[in-house]
């Protein structure tokens, strides 16, 4: 995208093209310069898709011979791992590009020592842009290749960008400060010239000044190199290129995510030589603003603040559509879907004819979707995918809309592209059927009942009353009430035991936000406690170490359904009388030492949506052997209405204390009772694919997998295993989700730790950021500065796998072979 500002000169023609010659055979152009493409003289991209193997094509295009050594190429692209693990990268880099390449794959040539081109027949020629043009290009080389994120390539890069660049000095690198903080990292590169350095140096101090009123970003200096400890941060990078001759400064901003490796967007422009020193500031101001607005949502959940920060960018630079795309986003997520989308518009209109009006359209397309605008949505899709067709994030709004418009052959065609785009094979086995025409039967027999309210006042069972003798049965308990969700479960749990607003509750840093959110809302204050860096549950030591005087209850979690060392919680908390809430969400089906998860605390609470063993769509259900508790659950998750003894529908019943509309309905109930007679086989071929997979990894350095405690069993809800440091656990993710014969279904660590979410740091929602159980108790709590070790390292170094009924033994082989070579 070229941004034109005051009475700016066309941006010059430029061309870089690195051009593969096959004798014989068709044309081949490796763009250099803008987006790195390898088109044929059909215009087909054989570009591969991974980073890492474009740039092992960038590498050769430069290379004496068009050759480096298998070696050189690890050194410079893998720099952080041992030679086996670089060797492996390497080998499947190569494989990504002969499978891209297709029919010209045998221009790269392969030995047990050498990569290289084959120049006998291939022609390579660099075409330079005019000695009078007065432009750097140092961010215009390799675009796109910015995303490798290894400290050696950036050094490379940097000197090829030099060399072919014209009047671009290099730039001193710059390691980003640990900060916990959203980074935005400058880079300032100028042709020396004092003035261009002093408006570099004017726009560093304004900007700082503005940013840092909000407590948002560290704006880290000149220059700059991520290293290992750094990969982690959340990162913008704005790289700001100035060259002034006598009578232009032409300037150009490259902005991308250095910790994922997406390119934002880029835009240059030619200034005269009266307009730069302002022009510049104003067009640094409207940007670093935009990007400031961005993070100040997606990090912090800050709404108001993006708004002020978005409208910030626009009245610096009313010109430059990055700005009002911003303020459209901003504009969104405060409710204002109007004007949200006469932003969009108006971010697509200066945008205009640019190479980058595709990425405003997205914003558009968006906006008008989120005014039932359907038809105009489309058409900015559809104008965006046709400059840019492998934007797969609004090819699957395209498919959406026209599903939404009952046009199948449209969305056919949708699907056909995206799946053109995105043609990895998903190695994850899908998740069998689990409902069949006993389903369908028993849900038919509930809608011809004509009766969904889950108490029935004939005198007649409900299935709801049904559902719950079946679980109290498999759970051998005295007393079980439904509820909505798990979450809901945790909520009425909590409730029935009446404590005291203000106190506290100690609660884990690594699980579902469902299992916080009921102890705020329930006007508790949460004390989280740190965790075994094996398994990710806590121990009674951590609890221990987390009890105050205010302390009233306990939750623990069965991560993954595996079960939590019960015991020496309980003794520690039956000694100190504190009520233990066991979530057992993901544990149904699994035993602690012959006995079944979730009945062993005062309360266990369950959860019966879509993704667990036992589905009910949405609901759950909670357990307990104490019938004072158990009326206090039924009746709060009825909205209080005490209807245990009565057949009345709740005319002459009391609502004597507060509740909620907690209730599993009469379809929610068939469904469970539909699915818990086949919970043993699932968990039992669950567990033969997770103790397989387990036995496997156990025998792999540096990696621990899951456990059960002693004479106990998981059930598998997922498969997690921790390995030794940040660094080996991003090299196997890697080659779990991106290797090019297939992808598996894994994640880094299970979602966020609870005490990172703003809703916990900054204590959104309530006004002030303070909770109402502060004001009650007179105590304040800040969870900006926790310290949990264990929990931190278990985050940043586990994975979470979906495994499922589906798994097979060569799935599971499949899986320890890909984490067996990732290993250093």
């Amino acid at each position: 995208m070229w941004l034109r500002a005051g009475s700016t000169g066309k941006r010059p023609k430029l061309k870089y093209n690195l051009r593969l010659y096959r004798l014989g055979a068709n044309l081949l152009s490796l763009c250099a310069v803008g987006q790195f493409r390898i088109l044929d003289e059909d215009g087909k991209d054989h570009a591969p898709r991974s980073a890492k193997a474009r740039a092992v094509l960038a590498l050769l295009s430069v290379a004496p011979d068009q050759a480096r050594s298998r070696s050189w190429l690890q050194t410079r692209l893998w720099s952080d791992r041992q030679s086996a693990q670089a060797a492996g990268s390497l080998r499947r880099a190569l494989s990504d590009i002969r499978t891209a390449l297709g029919p010209h794959r045998d221009i790269l040539l392969t030995d047990g020592s050498v990569v290289s081109l084959d120049r006998d027949r291939i022609k390579i020629d660099f075409s330079t842009p005019p000695a009078d043009s007065h432009v750097t290009l140092r961010a215009d080389v390799f675009e796109g290749l910015d995303e490798i994120k290894d400290r050696e390539f950036e050094h490379l890069l940097r000197d090829i960008r030099v060399l072919l660049g014209k009047n671009a000095d290099p730039v001193p690198d710059f390691t980003a400060p640990r900060s916990d903080k959203p980074v935005i990292l400058l880079e300032f590169v100028s042709g020396g010239e004092s003035d261009n350095q002093l408006i570099l140096q004017l726009a560093r101090d304004r900007l700082h000044n503005q940013l840092s009123e909000h407590d948002i970003v560290v704006i880290a200096g000149t220059g700059f190199v991520l290293e290992g400890s750094n990969r982690n941060r959340n990162c913008v990078a704005l790289r700001v290129c100035v060259n002034s001759a006598d009578d232009a400064t032409y300037m150009s901003f490259s902005t991308f995510l250095p910790t994922s490796g997406m390119q934002l967007w880029s835009e240059g422009a030619l200034v005269p030589a009266l307009f730069a020193a302002e022009g510049l500031l104003r067009e640094a101001t409207s940007m670093l603003s935009a990007i400031a607005s961005q993070l100040e949502y997606v990090h912090k959940g800050d709404t108001r603040t993006s708004l002020q920060l978005s409208q910030s960018a626009v009245n610096a630079n009313a010109s430059n559509p990055l700005s009002w795309a911003m303020y459209s986003n901003a504009l969104a997520v405060n409710g204002a879907q109007t004007d949200s989308y006469a932003a969009a518009e108006r971010s697509v209109r200066l945008a205009t004819g640019s190479y980058q009006q595709f990425f405003f359209e997205h914003f558009a397309c968006m906006a008008a979707a989120s005014l039932a605008e359907y038809d105009k949505a489309l058409t900015h899709a559809r104008m965006s995918l046709f400059m840019k067709p492998e934007f797969v994030s609004v090819r699957r709004y395209e498919i959406a809309l026209t599903l939404r418009q009952h046009d199948a052959p449209a969305s056919d065609r949708s699907i056909t592209s995206m799946q053109r785009y995105e043609d990895v094979m998903t190695s994850t086995p899908p998740l069998p059927a689990r409902f069949d025409q006993k389903t369908l039967d028993l849900i038919e027999s509930v809608l011809n009942s004509n009766h969904l309210f889950y108490r029935r006042f004939d005198g007649t069972k409900s299935f709801a009353d049904e559902a719950i003798e079946a679980f109290r049965n498999h759970l051998d308990i005295d007393y079980v009430a439904t509820t909505s969700s798990g979450t809901a479960s945790i909520h009425t749990a909590l409730a029935s035991l009446e404590i005291d607003a203000g106190m506290e509750v100690v609660v884990p840093p690594i699980t579902d936000v469902g299992g916080l959110m009921p102890v705020i809302f329930q006007n508790l204050i949460p004390v989280f406690a740190d965790v075994d860096r094996d398994s990710g549950m806590v121990t009674a030591e951590t609890i221990q170490a987390a009890l105050t005087e205010h302390t009233k209850a306990v939750i623990v979690m069965h991560h993954s359904g595996t079960p939590v060392d019960l015991d020496p919680i309980l003794a520690l908390c039956n000694e100190k009388n504190i009520p233990v809430i066991e979530d057992a969400a993901q544990a149904l089906g699994a035993t602690y030492k012959g006995k079944p998860c979730g009945t062993l605390g005062t309360l266990g609470a369950f959860s019966l949506n879509h993704w667990k063993h036992v589905t009910a769509g949405e609901g759950g259900f909670v357990a307990t052997r104490d019938r004072a508790l158990f009326e206090k659950c039924h009746h709060f998750a009825d909205k209080y209405w005490d209807r245990l003894n009565s057949l009345d529908s709740g005319k002459n019943v009391k609502n004597h204390r507060i509740g909620l509309n907690y209730r599993l309905n009469e379809l929610e109930s068939a469904l469970a009772l539909d699915q818990l007679p086949r919970l043993a086989d699932l968990v039992a071929h669950r567990k033969a694919a997770g103790d397989a997979l387990r036995y496997l990894l156990a025998g792999l350095p540096g990696v621990v997998p899951q456990s059960d405690p002693q004479d106990s069993s998981s059930s598998y809800f997922l498969f997690t295993f921790r390995l030794a440091d940040y660094a080996t656990r991003e090299a196997v993710i890697e080659s779990l989700l991106l290797d090019a014969s297939g992808r598996w279904d894994a994640s880094r660590g299970y979602q966020n730790l609870l005490h990172r979410y703003p809703v916990v740091q900054q204590k959104a929602f309530f006004p002030g950021g303070v909770w109402p159980a502060e004001v009650v108790s007179g105590r304040k709590y800040d969870y900006n500065n926790i310290q949990l070790p264990n929990a931190e390292f278990y985050h940043d170094t586990s994975i979470c796998m979906t495994l499922h009924q589906g798994f097979t033994h060569e799935h599971v082989k499949e899986i320890a072979g890909r984490v067996e070579s990732a290993l250093p």
